[in-house]
This record gives C-alpha cells, structure tokens and sequence, in this order.
C-alpha cells in the first residue's frame, strides 16, 4: 500500500508545486525523477549500429546547419516496435525507415517519432513488430552550432588575423554530445563505422574530419559552396567522430607519405607547429612500437591520418577523436622565443596522453563510462612514460610521482572518494564527475603499480594481449585482466616467485575499492624482523598489495649498517593527513610587498611587430619580515622577463648576484632574485621589473585578455581586459599572487589614443598626451589583494546608465550599441548598494574615497561575474537586460549576480581570505547575501524560496558523495580551481542560512559588522571569523534557550569536516515519543559509516500543530539519538522547516503514510517548500532503496 499511496503523492506533489517556483522547485524535481528510473539515460542493445551516413551542410556565419543521417542498423530481437536513439538537434523535420530491400517500413500514425527532451531521445514507432535483420533509418533534421564553446557538440569559435575576425566551427562530443550535431547511438559500446559529408562555403580550407577527404564536389550543391566526404572511419564511438570547418592551415614538418602528421591552426601561427610535429611524432613511433600494432594499420583497409589541431577556445585540454584530436591551442603550439619549458612539457605530455588514446579509448573502448579508467588511466600512464622515452631530456620520468601519485593519494583520502570502476555512473551529471583524479591518476598510479609488480616486460605483453583480442570492440575490466593472467601464467619467473598470486584478484581489488591503503612498517632492531600492517578503512575488502618494495626496504636496511633507523623519533615519521609536498607551490612568506606602481604599454593590431603585446614595469615596495633573506622570491608568469633591479630605502643600489640576478621557475610561476647580501628586517626596498608579454586571445586562459564585439555601425571592435581570480594577476606582471598579500596599487596605462578613455578600480588622477598615445595615471587603490586590480580598454566602451546620486557614482559601463540597455542592472545596482550600505552600516563610499562603484558588461566573459574592487566585471547576458528579449530566469539570476558581486565588496575586497583554502568566506557569504538580500531589496522574484534549489540541494547533491569540507587544504592551481565549487558556494550559503535560524538575524548582522570592522583591509581565516561569531552571540545572549549547545563544535564540524547527516525519525504515535538518530548521508549505499555526528537545529510541525515558517530551533541536536515528545496523536510530522536545515530526513514507515495520505488528500495543510522537500527525498529514496517498497 505504501508504495503506491507515494507514487500517487509523487505525481499530486508536483501539482502542489506553487506556479512561481516551476523553475527552480520543479527542475530539481526532474532531477530525482531521472535518478528513480536511471535505465532510461541507457540504451537497450536490441538495435545496433553499424554504418552511419552524416551529411551536414553547415553555415558557419549564421552558425547554423541542416543534417541528413542515415543508419543502418542491425534489429537482434523479434517484436520490436520502437527504436530509440540519442537526439538534441534543434528540430527533427522527418523520420523514414527502410528495410534491408529497401523498402520503406510503414510508421504508427499519427505519432510516426517523438522526441523525449529530458532524456535526449528519439523514439521511432512501427506499425507492425519488426523482424530480425538489417535497416536503414533515415533522419532529416535542423542543427545550431552553439557559440559557446562549453556548450560542447559542434560550436563556433573565432580568432583575429590581420586585424579582422575569422570563424571556425569544430566540435567536441566526449561523452555524450555527438547527439548535437546527428542523432545517432551515443554510448561508447554502440561501435560502428562512420562516412562524413560537409558542405560548407568554397571561400573556407578543406574541411577536417577522421579521415581523409574521398570526394569533392561543386555539382549538386549552391554556387559557391562545395561538398566534402571523408573516407570511412574504421569502427568507431560516436564520441570519438569529428570534423572543423574553418580558412586554418596545416603543416607537415614530420609527415612521410605512408605515415601523415599535420599540425593545424588558425593563420599566423604555422611558426609554432614545428615542436609539436617532432614530439608527437617520436611518441607515435613510442607506441607503436612498445604495442606492436602500427597506429597507421588501425584503418580497416583505409589510410589512417594523424591530425593535430590548435583551437584558441577549446574546452577542454585537448580530445582524443580518432584521426583529428583537438587540442586547446596553449597546448599543442609551442613559441621557442616565448613559450616557458613548463608549457613544453605540457605539451609533451598532453600529445602524449591523446596519442595513447589511439589504442586505450579508440581501438578498444571502454564498455561504459562506470569503466572510464579503462580508457583515461592508461592515456595518462603513457602520458609520462612515452613522452619520457620520446624526449629524455624533459625527465617525465621523475615528474610521475609528485603530479599523479601523489595527487591520487590526496583525492583517495576522501571517507567518499569513489572506485575507479564505479557502478553509480548513470546519468549525465554522474557521467561528467567520473572524469575525475581517480579515472586519471590513481588508476595511471595503479597501473604504475602493477608494471613494476609483474615486470615491464610482461606488463607489456598483456596490454598487446588486451588491445589484440579486442580491437575495434569494447573492453571490460575483466578482458584486462584476462589479458594480465595469460601474460603472467607465460612468465616463468612470475610464476615462480608467486605461484598463489592471481593477477586478476590483485587489479580488481585496486580498481573495485575506494580509497588506497597505508601500510604501517614495525622494524624489529633486536632480529632485524620487518612487520608489514596494511589499513584503510574505505575498502570493502582488503586490497591486495605488490611487497616487492617492502623487500627492497628490507635489503637496503640489512645491507647498509649505518642505516641510522633507529634514531628517528615516531613522531617526524607519522604521517599527517593535512600536509603536502604542494606547499612548494605557496610563496615564502619572508618578504611582503607593499605598495605597487604597474606601468603597462598595451600594443594591439597597430604595432605589426608584436601585435596584441604590452611592456611592462613593475615597481613594488617591500619590506624584508624575517632576517636573513637572501633570495627575494614572487610570482610571475609572463613571457619574457627583460631586467631586475632593487634599490634600498637611500635609493642605492642593493647588489644582486652578477652571474645570476634572477631565475625563473615555470612550474611554480617563481620568479626568484638572488641578493648579493641578506636583506635588513623591517627595512623597505624598491623592486623594478621590466617585462614584456602577450594579451591572451578570449577570455579562457585570464589574465589580460582580448575580445572583440560589432558596434552600431557592424564593425568589428577590440577590447583588452583582465581577469585575474584567483592566480592569474602573475600573468599581468610580477607579483604577490597570493589573496594574504595585501598592498595598494597605482595603474599607469598607456594606450592608442583613438580608443575610448580606460576604466580601472580608481579613477584617473591625471594623463599625458602623445601623437599616438595616451597615458592615464590611476589614482591609489586601498591595500587589496592582487587578484582584485582590473582594467579595460577599449575602442568605444562607454557609461550606458549611471545614478550620480552616489558618491561615487555607480556606473553600468558597456559596449557603446547598447545604450539604453543599462536601467536594469543600474537599478539592481543602486538597490543592493543602498541595503549593503545600511546593513553592515559601513557606507562603501566610507570604505576609500578613491574606489570606483563601476559595473562593465563583456561580451566574452568567462565567468557569470567577478569581484573587482571598483569595477565588477559581468558576462554580458546579465547586464544588458533587453525586457523586449530577456526571459525572466535571466532577470532572476542577474538580480542575484549583481548582489552577489556587491557583497564581496565587503566579503572578499575589505575582508579577504588568508588563502584560497578558506575561500567559502568569500563566496559563502556572497552566495548567501546574494539570494537574501536581494529578496529583501525585490521582493518581487521571491528569490528566498528559491534558495532551496540553487543553493541548498545542489549542495546536497555533491556533498554526498566524494566531497571535502568548506575548509580544506587546497595547494595547487588545480585543486585551488576546483575549490571554487559547490562546497564554497552553496554549501558556504546554506551552513550560513542554518547558522542565522539559530542565532537569529540580528545576531548574525552583528556578527557581520564585527568581522568587518575588526579585520577591514586584512586577510582573514575561519578563526576570525568564530571570534565575530562568539563575540555577537555574547554579547546578545542569543543561544540562552539552548544553554547546552556548544557553538563551538557546530561551528567546527560544519566547517572543517565534509558531507553532512540524514535524520532517521522513528515516531510512536500511540505515545508521542520521538526517538531521533542521525549519520553520514552518502549516495552510495555501500560506503562505510563515518561515526560522524552533525550538531543540527530541530523544528518541525504536524497536522495539528503547524509551524512550518518559525525557523527557531526548538531543540539543538548535537548527539548521534535523541528522543522528543509530542502529544500521542496519529498524525503526520514533517521535520526541518522550509528546508533550511542542512539535512536529509527519513521517516518510519507509518509516518511515511501518514505524509502521503496529506499530501494526496490535503496538499494545503504542507508549506509548499516543505512538500518539494518530501517529493524530492521520496524519489531520492527510492533510487537508493533507503525505503521499504511494498
């Protein structure tokens, strides 16, 4: 009974969903409905794949195209009357189905094919029940070539050649986005061969694609325009097929008749091609040669290519597709005069892990995405490994350990880290999060393991093994590991040494287990005995670990007497789980800078020698904090640094090393200065710089970048901005690009005077005029982190809207054919400015009388919006509201995006984190007052009850799984990128919405104005801001009902431990008694429990008694169970009101049917926040069965 009265309330809830919330509640709600039936994002087998016809013809300037695809496909079962496929085309125009005499198969009528959005699909419906054998489908349709390139599919990208703008289209499907471009069967197991028509305009290059091109044609195709087809793909995934439209060129430094390697790119950078051409083609050779299947073999009688192409947006790294791989263009060109060597070796090692693809991913594929380290971990074993043996003099070898090992065993660390082979994988969002640490490093970690367990040469063997029984199919881990069986049972010394040992057992326990192990060593002095424990709490079973290290420890200890092993104190050894190797990564801390002066000549299309460059001089003063400092160590990762100098406080010349002023360190982005002598502690100094470098070409690498727009009259404009957050001021010049490092800053910029006037954190204090240039002097900025100086220049940027009401002004600055766009984003401006000002009563005129309040909308921006103190810089779709054009979501969004923005004026600007480990304070607080404060300045939207689906469930979602805590350990560019995530945003917002429930408002704007006023203008950590907390609650008394409850350890545990708890509520309804009980909520159902408890607030209401919108606690659980009292009366009790705990909760079964019974019968009696709640946890449940079905 249960389970049907839940799915009836299921389908009654939505109903129940007020219509204002059907954006937010309701998109949420389909979210668990697909979890509850996850078979639908799979396929079924019964129909097959095997050759696919695509022909497009692509208008690559109105970024559209029409498709043809034809699929002949092999029916494998009797009685079939629907066949489904992947589709996310802009409109299917006809479906026709032949059979194999070709003759059409008759279609139900009228509903001949539908189209189900959600889940991408396109069910075609016979008429009658079709027999076993071979059909033609034949699918007419429209197609959009997205013009973001994250939008993945086929999109279109842009590049600036003699100062005019060129258009390419390409695509990328990985992993599930050929639906995009055709309809067609998109999971890796569904192989077949593939034949690629485009036409395109005759004005463009030849096309690119898997193969070569077969035929050109003009006949049959509009004046000039021509037709392209390609050879046929040997088979294939569709993820892997390919093709690019553009006017790029192609050379072939290395290329031989039978053996073909272009390097491709946009015009004017066939100067970069040559590295790239030379070390891919060693790795190639590497490859082939260590598999013994020739890479220009794999063809299935066609001549295979070897295309490598540089795209300035790409969207990823690079992509693997058979024959064409494309590659973000930072990643494959290689500038000898500017390039450093740790771009080289990124390039080596990125060809590298694509090339190994070849083989691993692209002749044998992976089954499922569940079995992606089949695929990834040995691309990225290669990666290291064939790059090293291609060029020794990049020492790869070494670099293996620190940038994967160890990254692995990091992320491993996790109580969620998932397996590599993870069962979970089913939907989208759980596809994407599978390409992650554990599918690349630990398992290249693994494989690193095992290569030296079995020997190279056996390891060897087994990987030809593999790829030879598979080829051109897909592979599972148990083909694998056949293949390793086979190749140790043919090692006579393997067998020898372990004759118990089955291969098979030691990979799958690696590659089913989460979590890697620790292996405490006792070594016994008296006898010389090692003992040998191994532990790790995250494995379901005991994972099976090679010792032949542990016996090379063993000799080396017997065989070296002096071995003083027996000195080491236990505790220098024990290992800690909050320190890394990465700290290297983080600046000495023994000199700080203070004031800065950044001189910047900006050179665009004008100067031919060096077009889109600037010089640069930086001119900082520091002061030595620690004696002795010989070295003077800061960041910089521009191209080229031209001299150094320092100049003590007399203006004398402080030596340097004569034979060695400076170096650099690429890695790490170091600039290192040598001193002649030790620096004086608490003296100032002058550091002089002078350096030269390039704008970046969009706004995907940061830094200073470059885009373009069309103004009023459609001609084509440049711009040139920064976005520096959160280490990319390195690449402006050389600086502190740490958040800790606070100092004031003073622009001086030189640029064409025939562009329009700059803008800047501050404003101009004075200028010069030149015949061709002009030079604006900004005035000081208060002391701020490096990441928060900006400016733009442009040919007609220009205030669209502005209210001089304030002082200073607040502007909306924008492209000049956008005015009177602007009143929207003004008036969003002007209202959060005047609630911010009010509710920390600190006015952000107050905060510098120097600060601009400036807003500047960019067309290429690669975030939603960043934080700039004095000139916050948005992705233009938010600024320029249009109400003839713009939908409300957009409206929502950019009303939560500008107080977003103007929060962190003073969480983040005045008060910044001490480093990017604590970044939640800035955008916990920012996420927070960005949907709050907003609703109380416009109402209007109700953006408080929609809190729930942008913040609170999203944070949910991620944090039950593989997550870490808001405060976490982040040390390397790439973990502090990915701390710029859910857990900071939403989980920051929700912890802080939880926390003023219990505290109440007032306490909690108290507590803002506390932590403001006692840290402004210095960098904080979570310490800070407990002490604002403690003090406000003090002062207001404001836990006095809870007298038992320590803030403390709420405060702590919610901050510094990961994941939080499901409340199971057990009611006895004849008594009244509530027995409460709480633990770690994970996704998973077979993770292991933590014993972690939460300190969580309690409310909740029943039918007699409801309350759902009194949001003070009645009882503070900080224990694993409780037990409440209510009045004996059977009747639904619903916990945790509007959802504002940061909690799950679950009920006995009774009360389970009780919930039901209302909410099919009496929907009104729940606060509709609190119906979505129980509809989503219901389908949640059901997903992963925490609930009993009958």
């Amino acid at each position: 009974m249960l389970f049907l009265v839940l799915l009836c309330t299921l389908v009654g809830s939505i109903s129940a969903i007020p219509p204002h919330l059907e954006d937010g509640l309701g998109s949420d709600f389909e979210y668990y409905n697909t979890n509850l039936d996850n078979p639908q994002y799979r396929l079924k087998d019964n129909v097959y794949p095997i050759e696919v016809f695509v022909d497009l013809d692509v208008y690559l300037k109105e970024a559209k195209f029409d498709g043809v695809v034809k699929i002949l496909v092999e029916v494998r079962e009797e009685n079939i009357t629907q066949i489904v496929l992947h589709q996310k085309v802009v409109r299917i125009l006809s479906v026709d189905v032949l059979n194999s005499a070709n003759q059409p198969v008759q279609l139900q009528v009228p509903n001949m094919f539908t189209t189900d959005d959600y889940y991408e699909l396109l069910l075609i419906n016979v008429a009658n029940p079709l027999a076993i054998g071979q059909y033609t489908i034949i699918v007419n349709y429209l197609g959009q070539i997205n013009t973001n390139p994250l939008d993945r599919g086929f999109y279109r990208g842009y590049y600036f050649y003699n100062d005019e703008t060129h258009y390419y289209a390409t695509t990328q499907f990985q992993p599930y986005h050929a639906r995009k471009a055709f309809p067609c069967f998109d999971e890796p197991q569904f192989k077949s061969r593939y034949v690629i028509s485009i036409v395109r305009d005759s004005n463009l290059s030849p096309s690119f694609s898997n193969m070569a091109i077969n035929d050109s044609a003009t006949n049959e195709v509009a004046p000039g325009r021509v037709r392209e087809t390609f050879l046929p793909t040997p088979k294939i995934s569709a993820y892997l097929i390919a093709f690019h439209v553009s006017d790029f060129v192609a050379t072939n430094f290395s290329s031989t008749p039978t053996k073909p390697f272009q390097i491709i790119s946009r015009q004017g950078a066939t100067d970069q091609h040559a590295y790239a051409a030379d070390i891919g083609r060693k790795i190639s050779d590497v490859l082939d040669d260590y598999l013994a299947i020739d890479y220009y073999d794999m063809g299935q009688g066609q001549p295979m290519k070897n295309d490598h192409i540089a795209l300035p947006d790409f969207p990823s790294g690079a992509m693997e597709n058979w024959g064409m791989v494309n590659y973000r263009e930072a990643y494959l060109l290689f500038d000898g005069n500017n390039t450093n060597i740790s771009n080289k070796i990124t390039i080596a090692t990125i060809i590298a892990h694509e090339l190994a693809h070849k083989w691993f991913g692209n002749l044998v594929t992976c089954f499922w995405w569940s079995n992606l380290w089949l695929n990834e971990s040995f691309a990225s074993f290669f990666e290291y490994f064939a790059a090293h043996k291609a060029d020794p003099s990049l020492q790869l070898f070494d670099q293996f350990v620190v940038n994967y090992v160890h990254s692995a065993l990091s992320a491993d660390a996790s109580p969620s880290v998932n397996s590599m082979n993870n069962s979970d994988v089913s939907n989208n969002p759980s596809i994407t999060s599978h390409f992650s640490t554990t599918s690349y490093a630990k398992g290249a970690s693994v494989l690193w393991t095992l290569e030296n367990f079995v020997g190279p040469r056996t390891f060897r063997t087994a990987l030809r093994y593999y790829l030879r029984s598979r080829a051109y199919e897909i592979g599972t881990p148990e083909d694998m590991y056949n293949a390793f069986k086979r190749a140790t049972s043919e090692d006579l010394e393997f067998t020898r040494n372990f004759p118990d040992v089955d291969i098979g057992k030691v990979f799958d326990s690696w590659v089913q287990n989460p979590g890697s192990p620790v292996i405490n060593v006792t070594l016994d002095t008296a006898n010389g005995v090692i003992t040998v424990e191994q532990v790790c709490n995250r494995a379901k079973n005991t994972i099976i670990i090679p010792t032949v290290f542990w016996m090379i420890l063993y000799v080396h200890v017997r065989c070296d007497s002096d071995f003083p092993f027996w000195e080491f104190d236990e505790a220098s050894i024990r290992i800690s789980p909050t320190r890394n190797e990465d700290l290297v990564y983080r600046l000495p801390g023994n000199v700080v800078p203070l004031d800065y002066n950044i001189y910047l000549d900006l050179y665009f299309a004008e100067r031919t020698d060096r077009p889109f460059s600037y010089d640069g001089r930086t001119n900082v003063i520091i002061q030595a904090v620690q004696e002795n400092v010989t070295q003077v160590v800061l960041h910089a990762n521009v191209d080229r640094i031209n001299s150094v100098s320092l100049y003590a406080s007399d203006a004398s010349p402080f030596p340097l090393i004569a034979t060695d002023p400076f170096t650099i360190d690429p890695q790490y982005h170091f600039l290192r200065i040598n001193l002649l002598k030790s620096l004086v502690s608490g003296d100032n100094y002058t550091l002089i710089i002078d350096y030269s470098s390039t704008m970046n070409e969009g706004p995907m690498k940061r830094g200073i970048w470059r885009g373009w727009y069309t103004d009023e009259d459609n001609n084509m404009r440049i711009y040139a901005t920064t976005h520096f957050q959160p280490y990319n001021a390195r690449q402006a010049f050389p600086c502190w690009d740490e958040p800790l490092y606070k100092a004031t800053f003073k622009l001086h910029i030189s640029r064409p005077t025939n562009y329009s006037a700059t803008f800047s954190n501050t404003g101009v204090e004075t200028f010069e005029l030149f015949e061709d240039r002009t030079v604006e002097h900004f005035k000081a900025t208060p002391p701020m982190s490096t990441y928060l100086v900006t400016f733009l220049v442009s040919e007609t940027f220009k205030v669209i809207a502005s209210d001089s009401s304030f002082n200073p002004p607040i502007r909306i600055i924008a492209r000049s054919n956008t005015e009177g766009l602007g009143d929207h984003a003004l008036e969003l401006a002007v209202g959060m400015t005047k609630f911010f000002d009010e509710y920390f009563d600190m006015p952000y005129e107050s905060l510098h009388p120097n600060l601009y309040n400036d807003h500047v909308s960019s067309p290429d921006w690669a975030s939603a919006g960043t934080e700039n103190w004095g000139m916050v810089s948005y992705r233009e779709l938010y600024m320029i509201i249009d109400p003839r054009e713009t939908i409300m979501s957009v409206e929502h969004y950019a009303t939560t995006l500008i107080s977003h923005e103007l929060a962190h004026k003073w969480f983040g600007n005045l008060v910044t984190c001490f480093w990017w480990s604590n970044t939640w304070i800035n955008e916990g607080f920012a996420s927070y007052f960005g949907y709050i404060a907003a609703h109380e300045v416009f109402p209007k939207y109700e953006l408080d009850e929609h809190f729930n689906s942008r913040y609170l469930q999203t944070s949910l979602s991620t944090d039950s799984g593989g997550s870490q805590p808001m405060n976490y350990d982040v040390n390397t560019p790439s973990q502090i990128t990915g701390h710029f995530g859910t857990i900071s945003y939403s989980k920051g917002a929700a912890f802080l919405r939880m926390t003023v429930d219990i505290i109440n408002p007032d306490t909690f704007q108290k507590t803002c104005k506390i932590f403001l006023e006692n840290n402004r203008f210095q960098p904080v950590d979570q310490y800070d801001l407990y002490d604002a907390f403690a003090q406000a609650i003090a002062e207001d008394d404001s836990l006095r009902e809870h007298s038992q409850f320590n803030f403390t350890e709420y405060y702590r545990v919610w901050v510094n431990e990961p994941g939080y708890p499901i409340l199971n509520v057990d009611i006895n309804h004849s008594s009244g008694e509530i027995s409460l009980s709480q633990e770690r909520f994970f996704l998973s159902p077979t993770a292991s429990p933590t014993g972690q408890v939460y300190p969580i607030p309690i409310t909740y209401s029943t039918k007699s008694d409801r309350r759902f919108r009194e949001l003070k606690p009645i009882y503070m659980m900080s224990t694993e169970k409780a037990v409440l009292q209510k009045p004996a009366n059977e009747e639904w009790v619903i916990f945790n009101h509007l959802q504002h705990g940061h909690y799950r909760v679950n009920y006995d079964d009774r009360t389970w049917d009780l919930i039901a019974e209302a909410l099919l019968n009496e929907p009104d009696t729940i606060d509709h926040l609190n119906r979505a709640q129980v509809s989503l946890f219901l389908l949640f449940y059901f997903n992963y069965y925490h609930l009993n079905y009958r």
